[in-house]
C-alpha cells in the first residue's frame, strides 16, 4: 500500500488508536525478522500525517488538565492553526500581497500575539503557524535526545501548574471496622515556568521570495530545529537555573543521588548497578539512561556482567531506540557530556513553549548584500519537576 492508501485507511482513528497501532508495529519489528521495513515506513509516515491532519481540523480547545502531559503540538491555537493563517504568514515572509481575507486573519494573529505573554512584541512580528511548529517538534524529537523523552507543556508563563507524582505507600490491613479513615492528600508537585527568551538571526537571499511556500516552510523548519530546538535540548541537560532554564544541571547532586568513578578511567559494572540502585522505586518503571554517543561506544559497548559474562548493553537494530543498558532504554544526547550517565524518569523533566516561535523580517539591515534578515524569537523554559526522579554517575574531578 502507498502512504496515501494508508492515510485513507487510518484517517478516522482516534489518538489512542493511532498510538495502539504504532505499538503493534513496534512489536512486529521486535518479533518478525522478515517484516517488510519499507511497508512499515509507509504506514508510519501515514500515521504521522493523520496526526498532523487531525491537529489542523480541531476547531475548539479542549479543557485544560494540568495533571496531564500537555504537548505543544496538541494545542489548538485557533488562528495560528488555520490554513488561511499559514498561507498569509508565508506570503508575508515572501513579500507577496495578501488578500483581504488573508490580511484579516494575519492581523488577528498579530493582535493575539501582542495580547499574549510576548506583550511588547514588535508590530512586525508574527507567530509561525501551528502546522509548522508541529513539524519542528516532530523533527526535533526524532533527531535530538532528551527533548524527545521529556514532558512538554504549552501553558502561559508564570503559571504554577500541579503535576501528579508517585504516591506513598498505603499500609495493608490494620483497619478496625467502624472506625474513621483519614483522607489521603494527593502527591502533587508544582512547577512554575518562566518566560525566557531565545533569539536567532538568519539571512536568506532575496531570491527566496521566488520559492514556493512549502520550500520556504521546509527551510524554516530545518533552521529553527537546528538552532532553537538544539538550544532547548541543551537547556534540558545543562540549564543551571535563571534565564538558562533549570535542567538536570540545576539538581543539587550529592552522595544521596550521585556517584563518581576514577578520573580518566572507565566505570565498572558495579558503578552502573550502584547508581541505578539509588533511584527510588516509584520512578524506576519508566526510567531511561541518557549519555553521549562517545560515552556509549567508548565506555559501555563492550562491558559485560561480572557474574554472567553477558554484555550489559543490548543493541537491537529493529527497535526505535539505540538499545538497552541493564534492561532500560538508552537515549543518546551529546549535550550530556563525555563520561556522564543520567538515569531517571524523564516525565519529570519538562519544557514549556507558551505560544510558539515568532518571526520578524527586515529588508534594510542587509540591503547591500541583497539579503533578507529574519529574526526568530522563542519564549520558553525548562524545569526539573522532581529532583528525586534522577540520579547521576560521572567522572571524579582531577
Amino acid at each position: 500500500m502507498t502512504v496515501a492508501e494508508y492515510f485513507n485507511k487510518h484517517k478516522n482513528l482516534t489518538g489512542s488508536q493511532i498510538e495502539a497501532r504504532k505499538l503493534a508495529i513496534r512489536n512486529e519489528l521486535r518479533t518478525n525478522h522478515d517484516a517488510n521495513l519499507e511497508e512499515i515506513e509507509r504506514e508510519l509516515a501515514a500515521l504521522e500525517e493523520v496526526v498532523a491532519h487531525q491537529a489542523e481540523k480541531r476547531g475548539t480547545s479542549k479543557a485544560f488538565n494540568p495533571l496531564q502531559n500537555i504537548g505543544a503540538e496538541n494545542r489548538d491555537d485557533n488562528v495560528y492553526s488555520t490554513q488561511e493563517y499559514r498561507r498569509a504568514f508565508f506570503k508575508n515572509l515572501k513579500g507577496l500581497d495578501l488578500t483581504d481575507e488573508e490580511r484579516s486573519v494575519f492581523n488577528q494573529g498579530k493582535a493575539e500575539l501582542r495580547a499574549s505573554t510576548f506583550g511588547a512584541a514588535s508590530n512586525m512580528a508574527a507567530v509561525i503557524p501551528t502546522q509548522t511548529l508541529n513539524q519542528i517538534l516532530v523533527k526535533a524529537r526524532a533527531q535530538l535526545g532528551v527533548i524527545g523523552i521529556s514532558r512538554s507543556f504549552g501553558i502561559p508563563s508564570n503559571l504554577s501548574v500541579p503535576v501528579a507524582t508517585p504516591s506513598g505507600l498505603t499500609q495493608f490491613g490494620g483497619h478496625s471496622e467502624g472506625t474513621a479513615v483519614d483522607s489521603d492528600t494527593p502527591s502533587i508537585a508544582n512547577v512554575l515556568f518562566k518566560p525566557n527568551e531565545t533569539v536567532k538571526i538568519f539571512s536568506l537571499s532575496r531570491n527566496a521570495e521566488a520559492t514556493s511556500i512549502d520550500a520556504l516552510e521546509s527551510y524554516l523548519i530545518d533552521e529553527l530545529t537546528a538552532v532553537m530546538m538544539n538550544s532547548l535540548d541543551n537547556a534540558l541537560i545543562n540549564g543551571a537555573g535563571g534565564t538558562a532554564g533549570a535542567g538536570l544541571a540545576s539538581i543539587a547532586w550529592s552522595a544521596a543521588n550521585s556517584a563518581t568513578y576514577a578520573n580518566g578511567g572507565v566505570p565498572k559494572f558495579t558503578d552502573l548497578t550502584g547508581i541505578a540502585s539509588l533511584l527510588k522505586a516509584g520512578y524506576g518503571a519508566n526510567a531511561k539512561w541518557v549519555m553521549s554517543n562517545q560515552t556509549l561506544f567508548s565506555m559501555v559497548w563492550g562491558m559485560t556482567n561480572t557474574v554472567s559474562g553477558q554484555p550489559i548493553f543490548v543493541n537491537n537494530p529493529q527497535t526505535e531506540g539505540i538499545g538497552y543498558l541493564l534492561g532500560r532504554p538508552v537515549i543518546l544526547d551529546d549535550y550530556a557530556g563525555f563520561g556522564n550517565f543520567f538515569f531517571g524518569s524523564f516525565d519529570f523533566l519538562a519544557y514549556n513553549l507558551p505560544l510558539s516561535i515568532t518571526i520578524e523580517k527586515s529588508l534594510e539591515s542587509s540591503f547591500k548584500q541583497n539579503l533578507i534578515d529574519y529574526k526568530a524569537v522563542m519564549i520558553g523554559d525548562v524545569q526539573v519537576i522532581i529532583a528525586d526522579a534522577f540520579v547521576k554517575l560521572s567522572q571524579a574531578a582531577a
